[in-house]
């Protein structure tokens, strides 16, 4: 069933187009993530943290992460005083002061490992937020084109990932530290001048029914639940790749300026996807469908790839698989769930990844201590292709019941 509109009249907001602004916004988001999250094996590494460890640090930061984002969006879904611009600016202030203090550790002890959790924490967690603020500005009468603003944050994580490829060629891992904390700075400006356009709840949805608990949000939308569940298995094999690609192109002849060469190329070849995705695509269903399928073929594509131009080549099938599914994922949440639970909403659909990675990061990490990465990644192909098959199941259950 897709969301009725509330209804609400937002005649006396003075309307803004926000896309550019909310596009820069994405920029400096998904920069500070290729730093924290995109090289976070690189640096760990070369603390000398084993796979294993480094499985579980960027697990528990990933697990952390995604239950702050659904509790702080719980509670902007149930709480007239809150919206979705009162935790972003303190979060990323506190990503800011864990740079320095990572900086000035620089050691392999419990302490790093526990502010690094911390760190990724910040990170993940923002993430939903961010995609609230989006819903937020949409539904208070802005014009935001999410699809370009997403477009955006691929292309700075193009630029950032590249960038840091080259930098950890020539300079010691901490760069990837003072690299976050100048995103982390840019950052925060721009959600303080984005912020200055949402209204508080209490202004804007006065009267409105509040969000319901988790579990009546279950039972109400057991069919997105559903999606959310495929696509968390279907991330796995993304997740692997992403969280362990220094061993990924290692075993291919690889090195760190391979994975930020690799990182980029990924990035680069979603922007067309998201740029052109509202002028491809009106169905968000088949859009879904579509990036289900691909997800399948790009992960056997890597594990069957023998030489690091074979795994280049493999990574142009992100553009119709992953960059398709995460560009597609927040309008059709936003179309098929009801606004009052649009916070719960997204912060699960943008925690697909993040719990697909504390999966990959923990099964994923004590495997390559075990075995082979071909044998790690035929794992993943596998274990995707039953979270496509479930997605593709649930949405033509959707069309034969209208």
């Amino acid at each position: 069933m897709l969301r009725q509109d509330s209804g609400r009249d937002y005649r006396m907001v003075e309307k803004k187009n926000l896309t550019f602004l909310y596009s820069l916004v994405q920029g400096a988001y998904w920069m500070s993530f290729c730093c924290i999250n995109g090289f976070a094996s690189v640096y760990l590494r070369s603390l000398s943290y084993t796979n294993f460890e480094i499985g579980i640090i960027i697990a528990m930061g990933s697990l952390c992460g995604a239950l702050a984002g659904m509790i702080l969006s719980s509670l902007i879904d149930r709480r007239e005083n809150i919206s979705s611009k009162t935790f972003p600016l303190p979060l990323i202030v506190i990503q800011g002061l864990m740079s320095l203090i990572l900086i000035i550790l620089a050691k392999r002890d419990l302490l790093t490992a526990v502010i690094y959790v911390i760190y990724a924490l910040i990170c993940t967690a923002l993430g939903s937020l961010l995609i609230k603020m989006y819903v937020d500005l949409n539904h208070q009468g802005h014009a935001v084109d999410y699809s370009i603003s997403r477009g955006a944050g691929s292309f700075s994580y193009v630029i950032i990932s590249v960038t840091m490829g080259r930098l950890l060629s020539s300079f010691s891992e901490k760069t990837l530290l003072y690299v976050g904390i100048l995103v982390t700075v840019i950052e925060m400006i721009l959600v303080i001048m984005i912020s200055t356009y949402i209204k508080n709840d209490h202004q804007t949805i006065e009267g409105e029914n509040g969000g319901s608990s988790m579990i009546e949000f279950i039972r109400r939308n057991r069919d997105y639940v559903m999606i959310i569940a495929g696509a968390i298995l279907m991330f796995y094999a993304h997740c692997f790749v992403t969280n362990f690609m220094i061993n990924v192109v290692s075993a291919l002849g690889g090195n760190t300026g391979t994975v930020g060469y690799l990182t980029g190329f990924m990035a680069a070849v979603e922007i067309p996807v998201a740029l052109l995705y509202s002028k491809l695509f009106s169905d968000h269903r088949k859009a879904l469908k579509i990036a289900s399928i691909s997800m399948t073929f790009k992960a056997l594509a890597v594990a069957l790839a023998f030489s690091i131009p074979l795994l280049f080549m493999a990574f142009l099938l992100q553009a119709p698989s992953y960059a398709l599914f995460v560009t597609c994922i927040v309008p059709y949440t936003e179309q098929s769930v009801a606004y009052e639970d649009s916070a719960k909403a997204q912060s699960l659909a943008f925690s697909t990844t993040t719990i697909a990675s504390i999966i990959a990061s923990i099964l994923g990490g004590w495997m390559l201590d075990l075995t082979s990465v071909a044998n790690c990644l035929y794992l993943a192909a596998a274990i995707c292709l039953c979270g496509s098959l479930l997605i593709v199941y649930t949405l033509r259950k959707q069309e034969r019941n209208g």
